[in-house]
């Protein structure tokens, strides 16, 4: 297992799976942790999301928010090197889909995390991307480096980050705002074409999918993943 700290309260975990893992990206794997709370040691079970994209190294990536006082992140986010882990799966039905001509993917937040999988293949696969990614401070920008380049290297990829606490903030000059109706027809054309993943907190997901369906979005174009 490899550790990287992507921002101040963010790590990305890589490690090597002993079988095989074929998975689709967007999938998740359940991690059973032990956690010791008032002398009692036990064994916890949490879902994450494949943050890395199906690779010939075998190798297989989570990013993980560390949150305080919590149960599991912290212990997460402090493993060293070579440490293992324990996990099931791939599990879910939030799943690229091979066949789409065109991807809007809107991430909140750790959300970014299954999206960055799926934008990967979708790339390699000459889909049309929109990433749509959300946080408070510049500073929050998981991938934000790795986006940015992808972005001038995929002509068919717009990556549009948008912060939501810009006080204080110098030198940027992109959106300060949460998504919204106006950004999403700002940045995509035509509404009827895309396939469009949700990625974040209840909250977020839910009030952009509001936004969508007032938007005349059908239900069966939109694909949801709720963290929490």
């Amino acid at each position: 297992m490899q550790s990287q700290q992507e921002t101040p309260d963010t790590w990305t975990l890589r490690f090597k799976p002993n079988l095989c893992l074929d998975f689709i990206p967007g999938q998740y794997l359940l991690f059973d942790i032990e956690v010791k709370r008032n002398s009692v040691q036990k064994t916890v079970r949490r879902a994450f999301s494949i943050s890395s994209p199906p690779n010939k190294a075998g190798w297989v990536e989570i990013t993980v928010k560390r949150y305080e006082p919590g149960m599991v992140s912290p212990i997460l986010c402090g493993l060293r090197p070579g440490a293992k882990l324990q996990a099931l799966g791939p599990m879910g039905r939030f799943q690229w889909d091979p066949n789409a001509k065109e991807l809007v993917l809107i991430g909140g937040g750790t959300g970014i995390a299954p999206l960055r999988a799926i934008l990967h293949v979708a790339l390699e696969a000459k889909q049309k991307v929109t990433l749509l990614y959300s946080v408070k401070r510049p500073e929050d920008f998981i991938f934000g480096a790795e986006l940015k380049k992808l972005a001038k290297q995929y002509p068919r990829f717009v990556f549009v980050p948008t912060i939501t606490k810009s006080d204080g903030v110098k030198g940027w000059s992109g959106y300060t705002d949460r998504i919204d109706e106006t950004m999403i027809k700002a940045r995509v054309k035509d509404l009827t074409k895309p396939l469009f993943y949700l990625c974040g907190s209840l909250s977020f997901v839910r009030d952009i999918e509001t936004q969508l369906l007032h938007l005349s979005v059908l239900p069966r174009q939109i694909k949801k993943e709720i963290f929490g």
